[in-house]
C-alpha cells in the first residue's frame, strides 16, 4: 500500500526464543559460578578453621625438649602457657601482654610480669628492668627471669620486669616515661638491649620502626579509605584468597627460603643509624633517671653468635648472624661518641662464655644464663 513494504513480523518473533535461551544460559552460568565460588569459599574456610583448631590442639614449642631443660618438670607447662598469651596494643609503647594467670607465667593488669619477692625480707630499694623478650623471660618461669634472679641475689631490692617481646630501646624509653609519669622513681633502672634492634634490619623498616609498623599502616589505610570496588568484589572470596596466600607463601618459603629480607649487611648506613639510635635512647633514659637521683645501667645483651658456649643444640641462621655482626660492631664504634655513657655502659656480650647449654635459640638464654646475667648486673651495680 502506497509503496510501503510489508513488515516481516515472523523473523522478530523467531528471535525472541533464541534471546531467551541465551539469557537462560548466561543466568545458569552465573548461578553455577556463584555456587562454585560459594562452595570453594566454604571448603577454604573449613580447611583454615581445621588448621587453626589442629594448631591450637597440638601447639607445642620444640624448645621444651632442648638439653637445657633435662630434668626440669615445668618446661612443658611454661612453653604451653607461653603460646596461650595474648596481647593488646598501646600507643607509643606497642604490644603488651594481657593479664594471665598460670603456673609458670603470671602477668598483671598493666602487662607486667611477676618477679620473685623474698618471703622473709622487706625490700628497701627498687630496680626496674626494661628490654625485649630476653629480659621478659621467654623460656623461664616467673622466678627465673633476669629480674627475678637479681632479686634472689639481692633481696634488698624489689625487682620490676617491664620487658616485652620484640620491644626496642625506643619503646623501653617510652615505657620509662610512662612509669615516671605515674609516680614511680626506681633507685636503679636497667635497659637490657641489643637483640630487638636487629628487627629494624627488615626491609622497609627504619631505626624508629616497630616490627608491626607495616601491618598497622596497611590496616589503618584500608580502614581510612574503605574497600574499593574491585576489593569489595574480591572480598567475597576472602577465604579462598587467604588459603591461596598461605599455600603460595609455603611454596615460596620451601623454594626460596624465608620471605623476610634484612638489609643492614647491605646498608652500613642503616646499621649505624640503628645503633646510634640505641645510644640516644640510652642517653635520654640516663638523663631522666639521674635527673631524680637514680642510677642508670645500659647493658648490651649477649647472643649466641658471639658467645663461646655450646651451640650444637640450636639452629644458627647465617643471614641473621650477618645482620647481628654488622649492627653489634657499630656499638663498639659509637661508644666513643657518647662519653657520658661510659660509666653506665655494661658490655655483656661475653658474659655467657661457658661450656654448657645456655641458649635456647639464637638470643634467648635459659634460667642458668639469666642467673649469670643477673649476677653480672649486680656486680656492676656494686662496683
Amino acid at each position: 500500500m502506497l509503496g510501503v513494504k510489508p513488515i516481516r513480523i515472523s523473523s522478530s518473533i523467531a528471535t525472541r526464543p533464541k534471546g531467551r535461551a541465551v539469557l537462560r544460559r548466561v543466568t545458569w552460568s552465573l548461578v553455577l559460578v556463584a555456587c562454585l565460588g560459594f562452595a570453594a569459599n566454604v571448603i577454604a574456610a573449613a580447611v583454615l578453621q581445621l588448621e587453626h583448631a589442629l594448631g591450637a590442639a597440638t601447639s607445642s614449642d620444640f624448645r621444651a625438649g632442648l638439653p637445657n631443660y633435662r630434668g626440669v618438670d615445668w618446661a612443658g607447662t611454661h612453653f604451653r602457657e607461653f603460646l596461650e598469651l595474648q596481647e593488646a596494643h598501646h600507643s607509643y609503647v606497642g604490644w603488651r601482654r594481657l593479664p594471665y594467670r598460670g603456673e609458670t607465667i603470671n602477668i598483671d593488669e598493666n602487662g607486667t610480669r611477676r618477679t620473685y619477692l623474698h618471703p622473709a625480707t622487706t625490700p628497701t630499694r627498687t630496680i626496674a628492668f626494661f628490654g625485649g623478650s630476653t629480659l621478659w623471660g621467654s623460656g623461664s618461669d616467673d622466678g627465673r627471669t633476669i629480674p627475678s634472679a637479681f632479686a634472689r641475689m639481692h633481696p634488698e631490692y624489689r625487682a620490676l620486669n617491664f620487658g616485652e617481646t620484640a620491644h626496642t630501646a625506643h619503646q623501653n624509653l617510652n615505657a620509662l616515661v610512662q612509669v615516671l609519669a605515674e609516680g614511680l622513681e626506681p633507685d636503679v633502672v636497667v635497659f637490657y638491649n641489643g637483640s630487638s634492634e636487629i628487627n629494624k634490619c627488615r626491609v622497609g623498616l627504619t631505626a624508629f620502626s616497630t616490627t608491626d609498623e607495616p601491618d598497622i599502616r596497611r590496616l589503618l589505610d584500608r580502614e581510612r579509605r574503605g574497600l574499593q570496588t574491585g576489593e569489595a568484589l574480591w572480598s567475597v572470596f576472602e577465604p579462598v584468597r587467604t588459603f591461596g596466600r598461605k599455600m603460595r607463601h609455603s611454596v615460596e618459603a620451601r623454594i626460596f627460603g624465608p620471605a623476610e629480607r634484612r638489609d643492614c649487611s647491605e646498608n652500613p648506613a642503616k646499621a649505624e643509624t640503628i645503633a646510634r639510635t640505641l645510644f640516644w635512647d640510652w642517653l635520654a633514659a640516663k638523663h631522666l633517671v639521674e635527673g631524680y637521683g637514680g642510677r642508670f645501667i645500659a647493658a648490651v645483651q649477649p647472643v649466641a653468635y658471639f658467645s663461646a658456649t655450646r651451640k650444637d643444640h640450636i639452629k644458627i641462621d647465617p643471614d641473621l648472624e650477618e645482620q647481628y655482626r654488622i649492627v653489634y660492631s657499630k656499638y663498639d664504634e659509637l661508644l666513643g661518641d657518647f662519653p657520658s655513657l661510659e660509666r653506665n655502659f655494661l658490655d655483656l656480650r661475653h658474659a655467657l662464655d661457658r661450656d654448657e647449654y645456655i641458649y635456647i635459640d639464637a638470643d634467648h638464654a635459659g634460667p642458668n644464663g639469666n642467673a649469670i646475667v643477673a649476677g653480672a648486673i649486680g656486680a656492676f651495680l656494686h662496683q
